[in-house]
């Protein structure tokens, strides 16, 4: 089975190499950070309001 990941694999040299500005690549930590962020913010509040 052939998958989108794996055929976009070889447009790049290495898996693990991903050529952009260090200042771009702490942006994109914005939102895994945000997402915890959030759920954490509605777990307190759910629980607060019982």
């Amino acid at each position: 089975m052939i998958g989108v990941p794996w055929l976009l694999s070889f447009a790049q040299p290495t898996i693990w190499v991903i050529s952009r500005p260090w200042y771009l690549a702490w942006a994109g930590l914005v939102y895994p950070v945000a997402t915890l962020t959030t759920l954490a913010w509605v777990a307190a509040t759910r629980s607060r309001s019982r």
